[in-house]
């Protein structure tokens, strides 16, 4: 059975079990190593970017293999290119100015050796986070959890069904998403148009930690990408798991995913 699961890990949280898909592990040898796109364009600048790597990166994490090299390209619905350059090893970037706009479709391009990868992405609107509180629990509290601080998101999510959303925590700057269990992604489908109050992450953070929370549109391939992610179980941090088990919608001989997103960030303190 295929879990679709509404987070965050809250009593709102609920479980739907929509048919049945067989995930078959696939055993990837060293010769059957293909690249890996990591790509995202945001309407955000600074933010966009382009990961290139080799699957062997999913079994060795201390030796990703990064993939220089490769010319890489974004094109907008109007047929406007933007050259993504490589700034380090495997790892290409836009100029600083670029930025996406919410409404138009994105397709990326890269051209690494004899190969062409192609991938496309429509930027949905995401809705803006309303609140940041932080929690203090005692040792021994009822609701059974580790003493310490925790971290609630409140927003009102947009009307309109077939949205899909993905937060990321960020502590004193540092990403805590660093496993399947970290990832916090949700539909529509029991808040479409309603106001969250006070979801929970599961991560505890310190007193007087800064708190950034970065929420991301996704499509519809997006939120089953995502899944999952979640879904196969951790083996070396969040991409550290066999891809081919993974869905993807870069278009030739590789592995990854590709997004266009719109993001709402906001900041606190805990305290």
């Amino acid at each position: 059975m295929k879990k679709i699961i509404f987070f965050p890990f809250v009593l709102l949280a609920v479980m739907v079990f929509t048919g049945c898909e067989k995930v078959v592990d696939i055993d990837l040898k060293d010769s059957q190593s293909k690249p890996v796109v990591e790509g995202l364009v945001t309407d955000q600048p600074g933010m966009s970017y382009v990961k290139l790597s080799g699957s062997g990166s999913y079994f060795n994490a201390m030796n990703p293999g990064f993939i220089s090299g490769a010319q890489v390209e974004i094109t907008d619905g109007n047929g406007i290119k933007t050259i993504f350059h490589e700034t380090t090893p495997g790892v290409y970037l836009p100029d600083a100015s670029f930025a996406g706009i919410v409404g138009q479709s994105y397709s990326l391009k890269v051209a690494t050796g004899s190969s062409i990868l192609v991938a496309q992405s429509f930027m949905r609107k995401v809705t803006a986070i309303e609140q940041i509180k932080t929690k203090f629990f005692e040792e021994n509290n009822a609701e059974g959890k580790e003493a310490g601080y925790y971290v609630y998101v409140s927003f009102h999510e947009l009307p309109g069904a077939g949205d899909s959303y993905k937060i990321d925590l960020f502590v004193n700057g540092n990403s805590r998403v660093a496993h399947p269990d970290d990832l916090f992604y949700f539909d529509d489908r029991f808040v479409d148009g309603g106001h969250a109050v006070d979801w929970e992450f599961h991560q505890r953070v310190e007193k007087g930690d800064s708190i950034t929370l970065k929420m991301f549109s996704l499509t519809a391939d997006g939120y089953k990408f995502y899944d999952a992610m979640y879904h196969i179980s951790d083996a070396g941090g969040l991409f550290g798991k066999n891809p081919a088990n993974i869905p993807t919608n870069i278009q030739g001989d590789a592995y990854g995913f590709f997004s266009a997103s719109s993001v709402s960030t906001k900041s606190a303190i805990a305290e």
